[in-house]
């Protein structure tokens, strides 16, 4: 499982794809596209509360890797949201914001893997 790179308006799949990602206590990043623009969302809600601790205790690390993401794959007007434990970067173009979420859904996952 991965991120989700979906038509923003595609709820029907959005809903699936979080279903899964709490089932399998994966994290649950999209990629939302539009015609030349789509936008990156992470949102912790896929954890069980047990997990809390680890985006607590980790806070600033996620918060410093995703903004280092985001800088890496920001186009000209993208805008972005971070903290460690829900992420919006906005604007990106469609290549970009799948190259964003591939690493975002990375970072996200191995620090969950190296905690559990």
């Amino acid at each position: 499982m991965s991120y989700l790179s979906v038509k923003a308006d595609r709820r029907d799949l959005i809903d699936a794809h979080f279903d899964a990602c709490k089932k399998s206590q994966q994290p649950y990043v999209l990629c939302r596209r539009r015609r030349t623009k789509a936008d990156v969302e992470f949102d912790f809600i896929s954890f069980d509360k047990s997990l809390d601790r680890i985006f607590e205790q980790r806070e600033r690390e996620i918060m410093d890797r995703a903004m280092e993401i985001f800088h890496r794959h920001k186009t000209k007007g993208a805008t972005y949201h971070i903290s460690a434990k829900v992420m919006a970067m906005r604007g990106l173009t469609v290549e970009s914001a799948e190259l964003a979420a591939a690493e975002l859904y990375k970072l996200i996952s191995g620090l969950i893997a190296e905690e559990t």
